[in-house]
């Protein structure tokens, strides 16, 4: 029977379920894994360019998201997520399917993978 809860795509790590966290740029709805990595959750699944760019200002601690390479500076990857049961989806047939989106910085020395 396969575990639905959520890991991080960075280091299989089980994340928490995600918190509102207050920033500088508004409330938040996510969280930080030991690996480093930021995780921002979209709970309808139709604000994800909006979850990536939460995600990209919390790793980056302000709003100059634009200055990032994502091909240079991190690493990106999403998942279908329910926030009512903290479960990973791998069906798109639940209606209540919501996002979660990770971003990574990349290190200096790795740029092709996204293990950490």
């Amino acid at each position: 029977m396969r575990d639905d809860t959520p890991e991080c795509p960075f280091c299989a790590r089980r994340i928490m379920r995600p918190e509102p966290t207050k920033t500088d740029f508004g409330e938040v709805l996510g969280g930080t894994c030991q690996c480093g990595a930021i995780f921002v959750c979209d709970p309808t699944g139709h604000g994800g360019g909006e979850a990536y760019l939460e995600a990209l200002a919390l790793m980056k601690g302000d709003r100059d998201v634009h200055l990032l390479d994502p091909d240079k500076d991190y690493f990106y990857e999403d998942f279908d997520y329910d926030i009512k049961s903290h479960k990973r989806l791998y069906s798109s047939s639940r209606r209540s399917m919501g996002k979660l989106v990770f971003v990574k910085l990349r290190s200096k020395g790795n740029r092709t993978s996204a293990a950490s």
